[in-house]
Formats: structure tokens, sequence, C-alpha cells
């Protein structure tokens, strides 16, 4: 595939635990569009990006362009005004050719499931499981409602995290902020790790039919994994199992003061 046809892609992230907010969001857009690896020629190729955040009477921008990640601060509404801008950290962006390599392994798990639990959880789709940086995830394709891509994307689930990945019939241009000449010689580049060529970043648009064919080969998901990654998007993850017990609070660990509780609170 040439560059052209590789799609732009909207990454909408859920996060599940306060600690993870940005700015103060629990969910948020990455928009992401392909783009040649300058040093590398036209087989090799980087995903451009840029998220935005509404905090403090302040819109903050994230962007990563050929490599290098930016942050900008302007004014809230006033989007013609020239904000501060300056380098990220390197190493405070995620390598996005080793999270393609990831999904590239994932393994079928449809087969592991009952045709209609599958169908409840993923409509009409194909279900992956696949490890990275130490957790276990699923992935969840669906089917295209539309002519413009193979398919709509996918979802993945995650115990911290939930991205959902959709296809742009558009890509937008992401430009770098302007940042003084002093500041931009200190700038470093992400490390990218395996560079990404076009054939990697194809896996993007397989189709339905595509995923679903590989439950045909000798990848198959061991059940341990999928046993845990599959309480990711069950609704039965946590929680009390049983009935509501009175609560017992017990004053300790270098407390001196004296505490009462009524026995017949419940949880």
């Amino acid at each position: 595939r040439s560059l052209q046809e590789q799609p732009a892609l909207r990454l909408t992230f859920e996060l599940k635990r306060k600690p993870m907010y940005v700015h103060g969001a629990s969910t948020f857009d990455v928009v992401a569009t392909p783009a040649p690896m300058r040093s590398s020629g036209e087989k090799s190729m980087v995903y451009n990006g840029m998220a935005s955040f509404e905090q403090g009477g302040h819109t903050h921008e994230y962007s990563l362009v050929d490599g290098t990640a930016y942050y900008t601060r302007r004014p809230t509404g006033q989007f013609d005004a020239e904000g501060d801008s300056g380098c990220l950290p390197s190493n405070s962006i995620p390598p996005i050719g080793s999270v393609l390599s990831a999904i590239q392994g994932a393994a079928t798990a449809t087969h592991l499931l009952e045709p209609g639990v599958v169908e409840e959880k993923c409509p009409g789709g194909s279900m992956m499981v696949f490890p990275f940086a130490g957790e276990d995830f699923v992935l969840c394709s669906r089917p295209s409602s539309s002519s413009w891509f193979k398919d709509e994307g996918f979802q993945i689930f995650g115990s911290d995290l939930n991205i959902n990945v959709k296809y742009e019939s558009t890509a937008p241009t992401i430009v770098a902020p302007r940042v003084a000449s002093s500041v931009l010689d200190s700038c470093k580049k992400v490390p990218f790790g395996e560079r990404i060529t076009p054939s990697l970043p194809s896996l993007m648009t397989r189709s339905v039919s595509e995923w679903g064919h590989r439950a045909l080969r000798a990848e198959k998901a061991e059940w341990n994994i999928f046993k845990k990654a599959w309480n990711l998007i069950t609704d039965n993850v946590c929680g009390c199992k049983g009935a509501q017990r009175p609560c017992v609070f017990i004053a300790g660990l270098s407390s001196r003061d004296t505490w009462w509780i009524s026995l017949p609170l419940a949880v």
C-alpha cells in the first residue's frame, strides 16, 4: 500500500482510574495521521498525532510531529493567539511501532467462546487477545457500515483503560508549533524502535473476514491469558458477590483516638 492509502486514526481513550486522568479528563481523543519518516525515505513511516484539553481557562495541546513531542498552552478560545510551546521528554510518548507490533501478534479468541457471547460483546466482529507492557488486552474488530473503509476500526479493552479506534475519511494536517531555535536544538526524538513500514500499518485496515481467517491458523490464544483478559469486558470484573454485611472498623496503626461506629451500618 502507498502512504496515501493509509487511513488517519481517531483514538478515543477511556481512563478507568482517576490518577490517570489528563487535565481532569477521563475521556479524550487523539488524532493520528501517517507521514513519511524523513530520515528513512518513503518506504518507512511514522504517525503524527495531536490531542487537546481545556482546563483552568487554558487550552493544552499535545502533538507529535516527525518524532518530536510538543506541548502548547494558550488561553481558551483564542485560537489565533501564539501560545507558549516547548518540547516534551522523548520518553513521555510510547513508541507506536511497539503498539502496532503487539496488535499484529494478537491471537484469535473467538473460538473460545459461544457464538452468542461473541455476538453480545463484539457484534458482528472477531475477538483477539494480546499482551502489551505487562498487561493483557482484548481487541474487538467491527464490521463496516460505510464504503469508505473495509471496516470501522476496533475496540481495545484493558484493566486501566479502553481505546476505541476509528478510521477517518479525511486526514487533518498536523504541524509542529513554533518553538525557539535554542529550545528546538535540545529536543530529542521519540524512540520509535522498529521502523514502521506500510505493510505493518496495513493491518489496521484488515476486514473482519481477514481477522476471522486467523482462526484457521495455528495462532490460538492460551486459555489463561484469555480468561484474564475476558474479565475486562464482562460485567463481573469486580464487586460484592454476596449479601451486604455490617462494617466493623478497628482503630490502630499508631492512632490514639477513640472511634465508634454502629454495627447495623452496611456497606
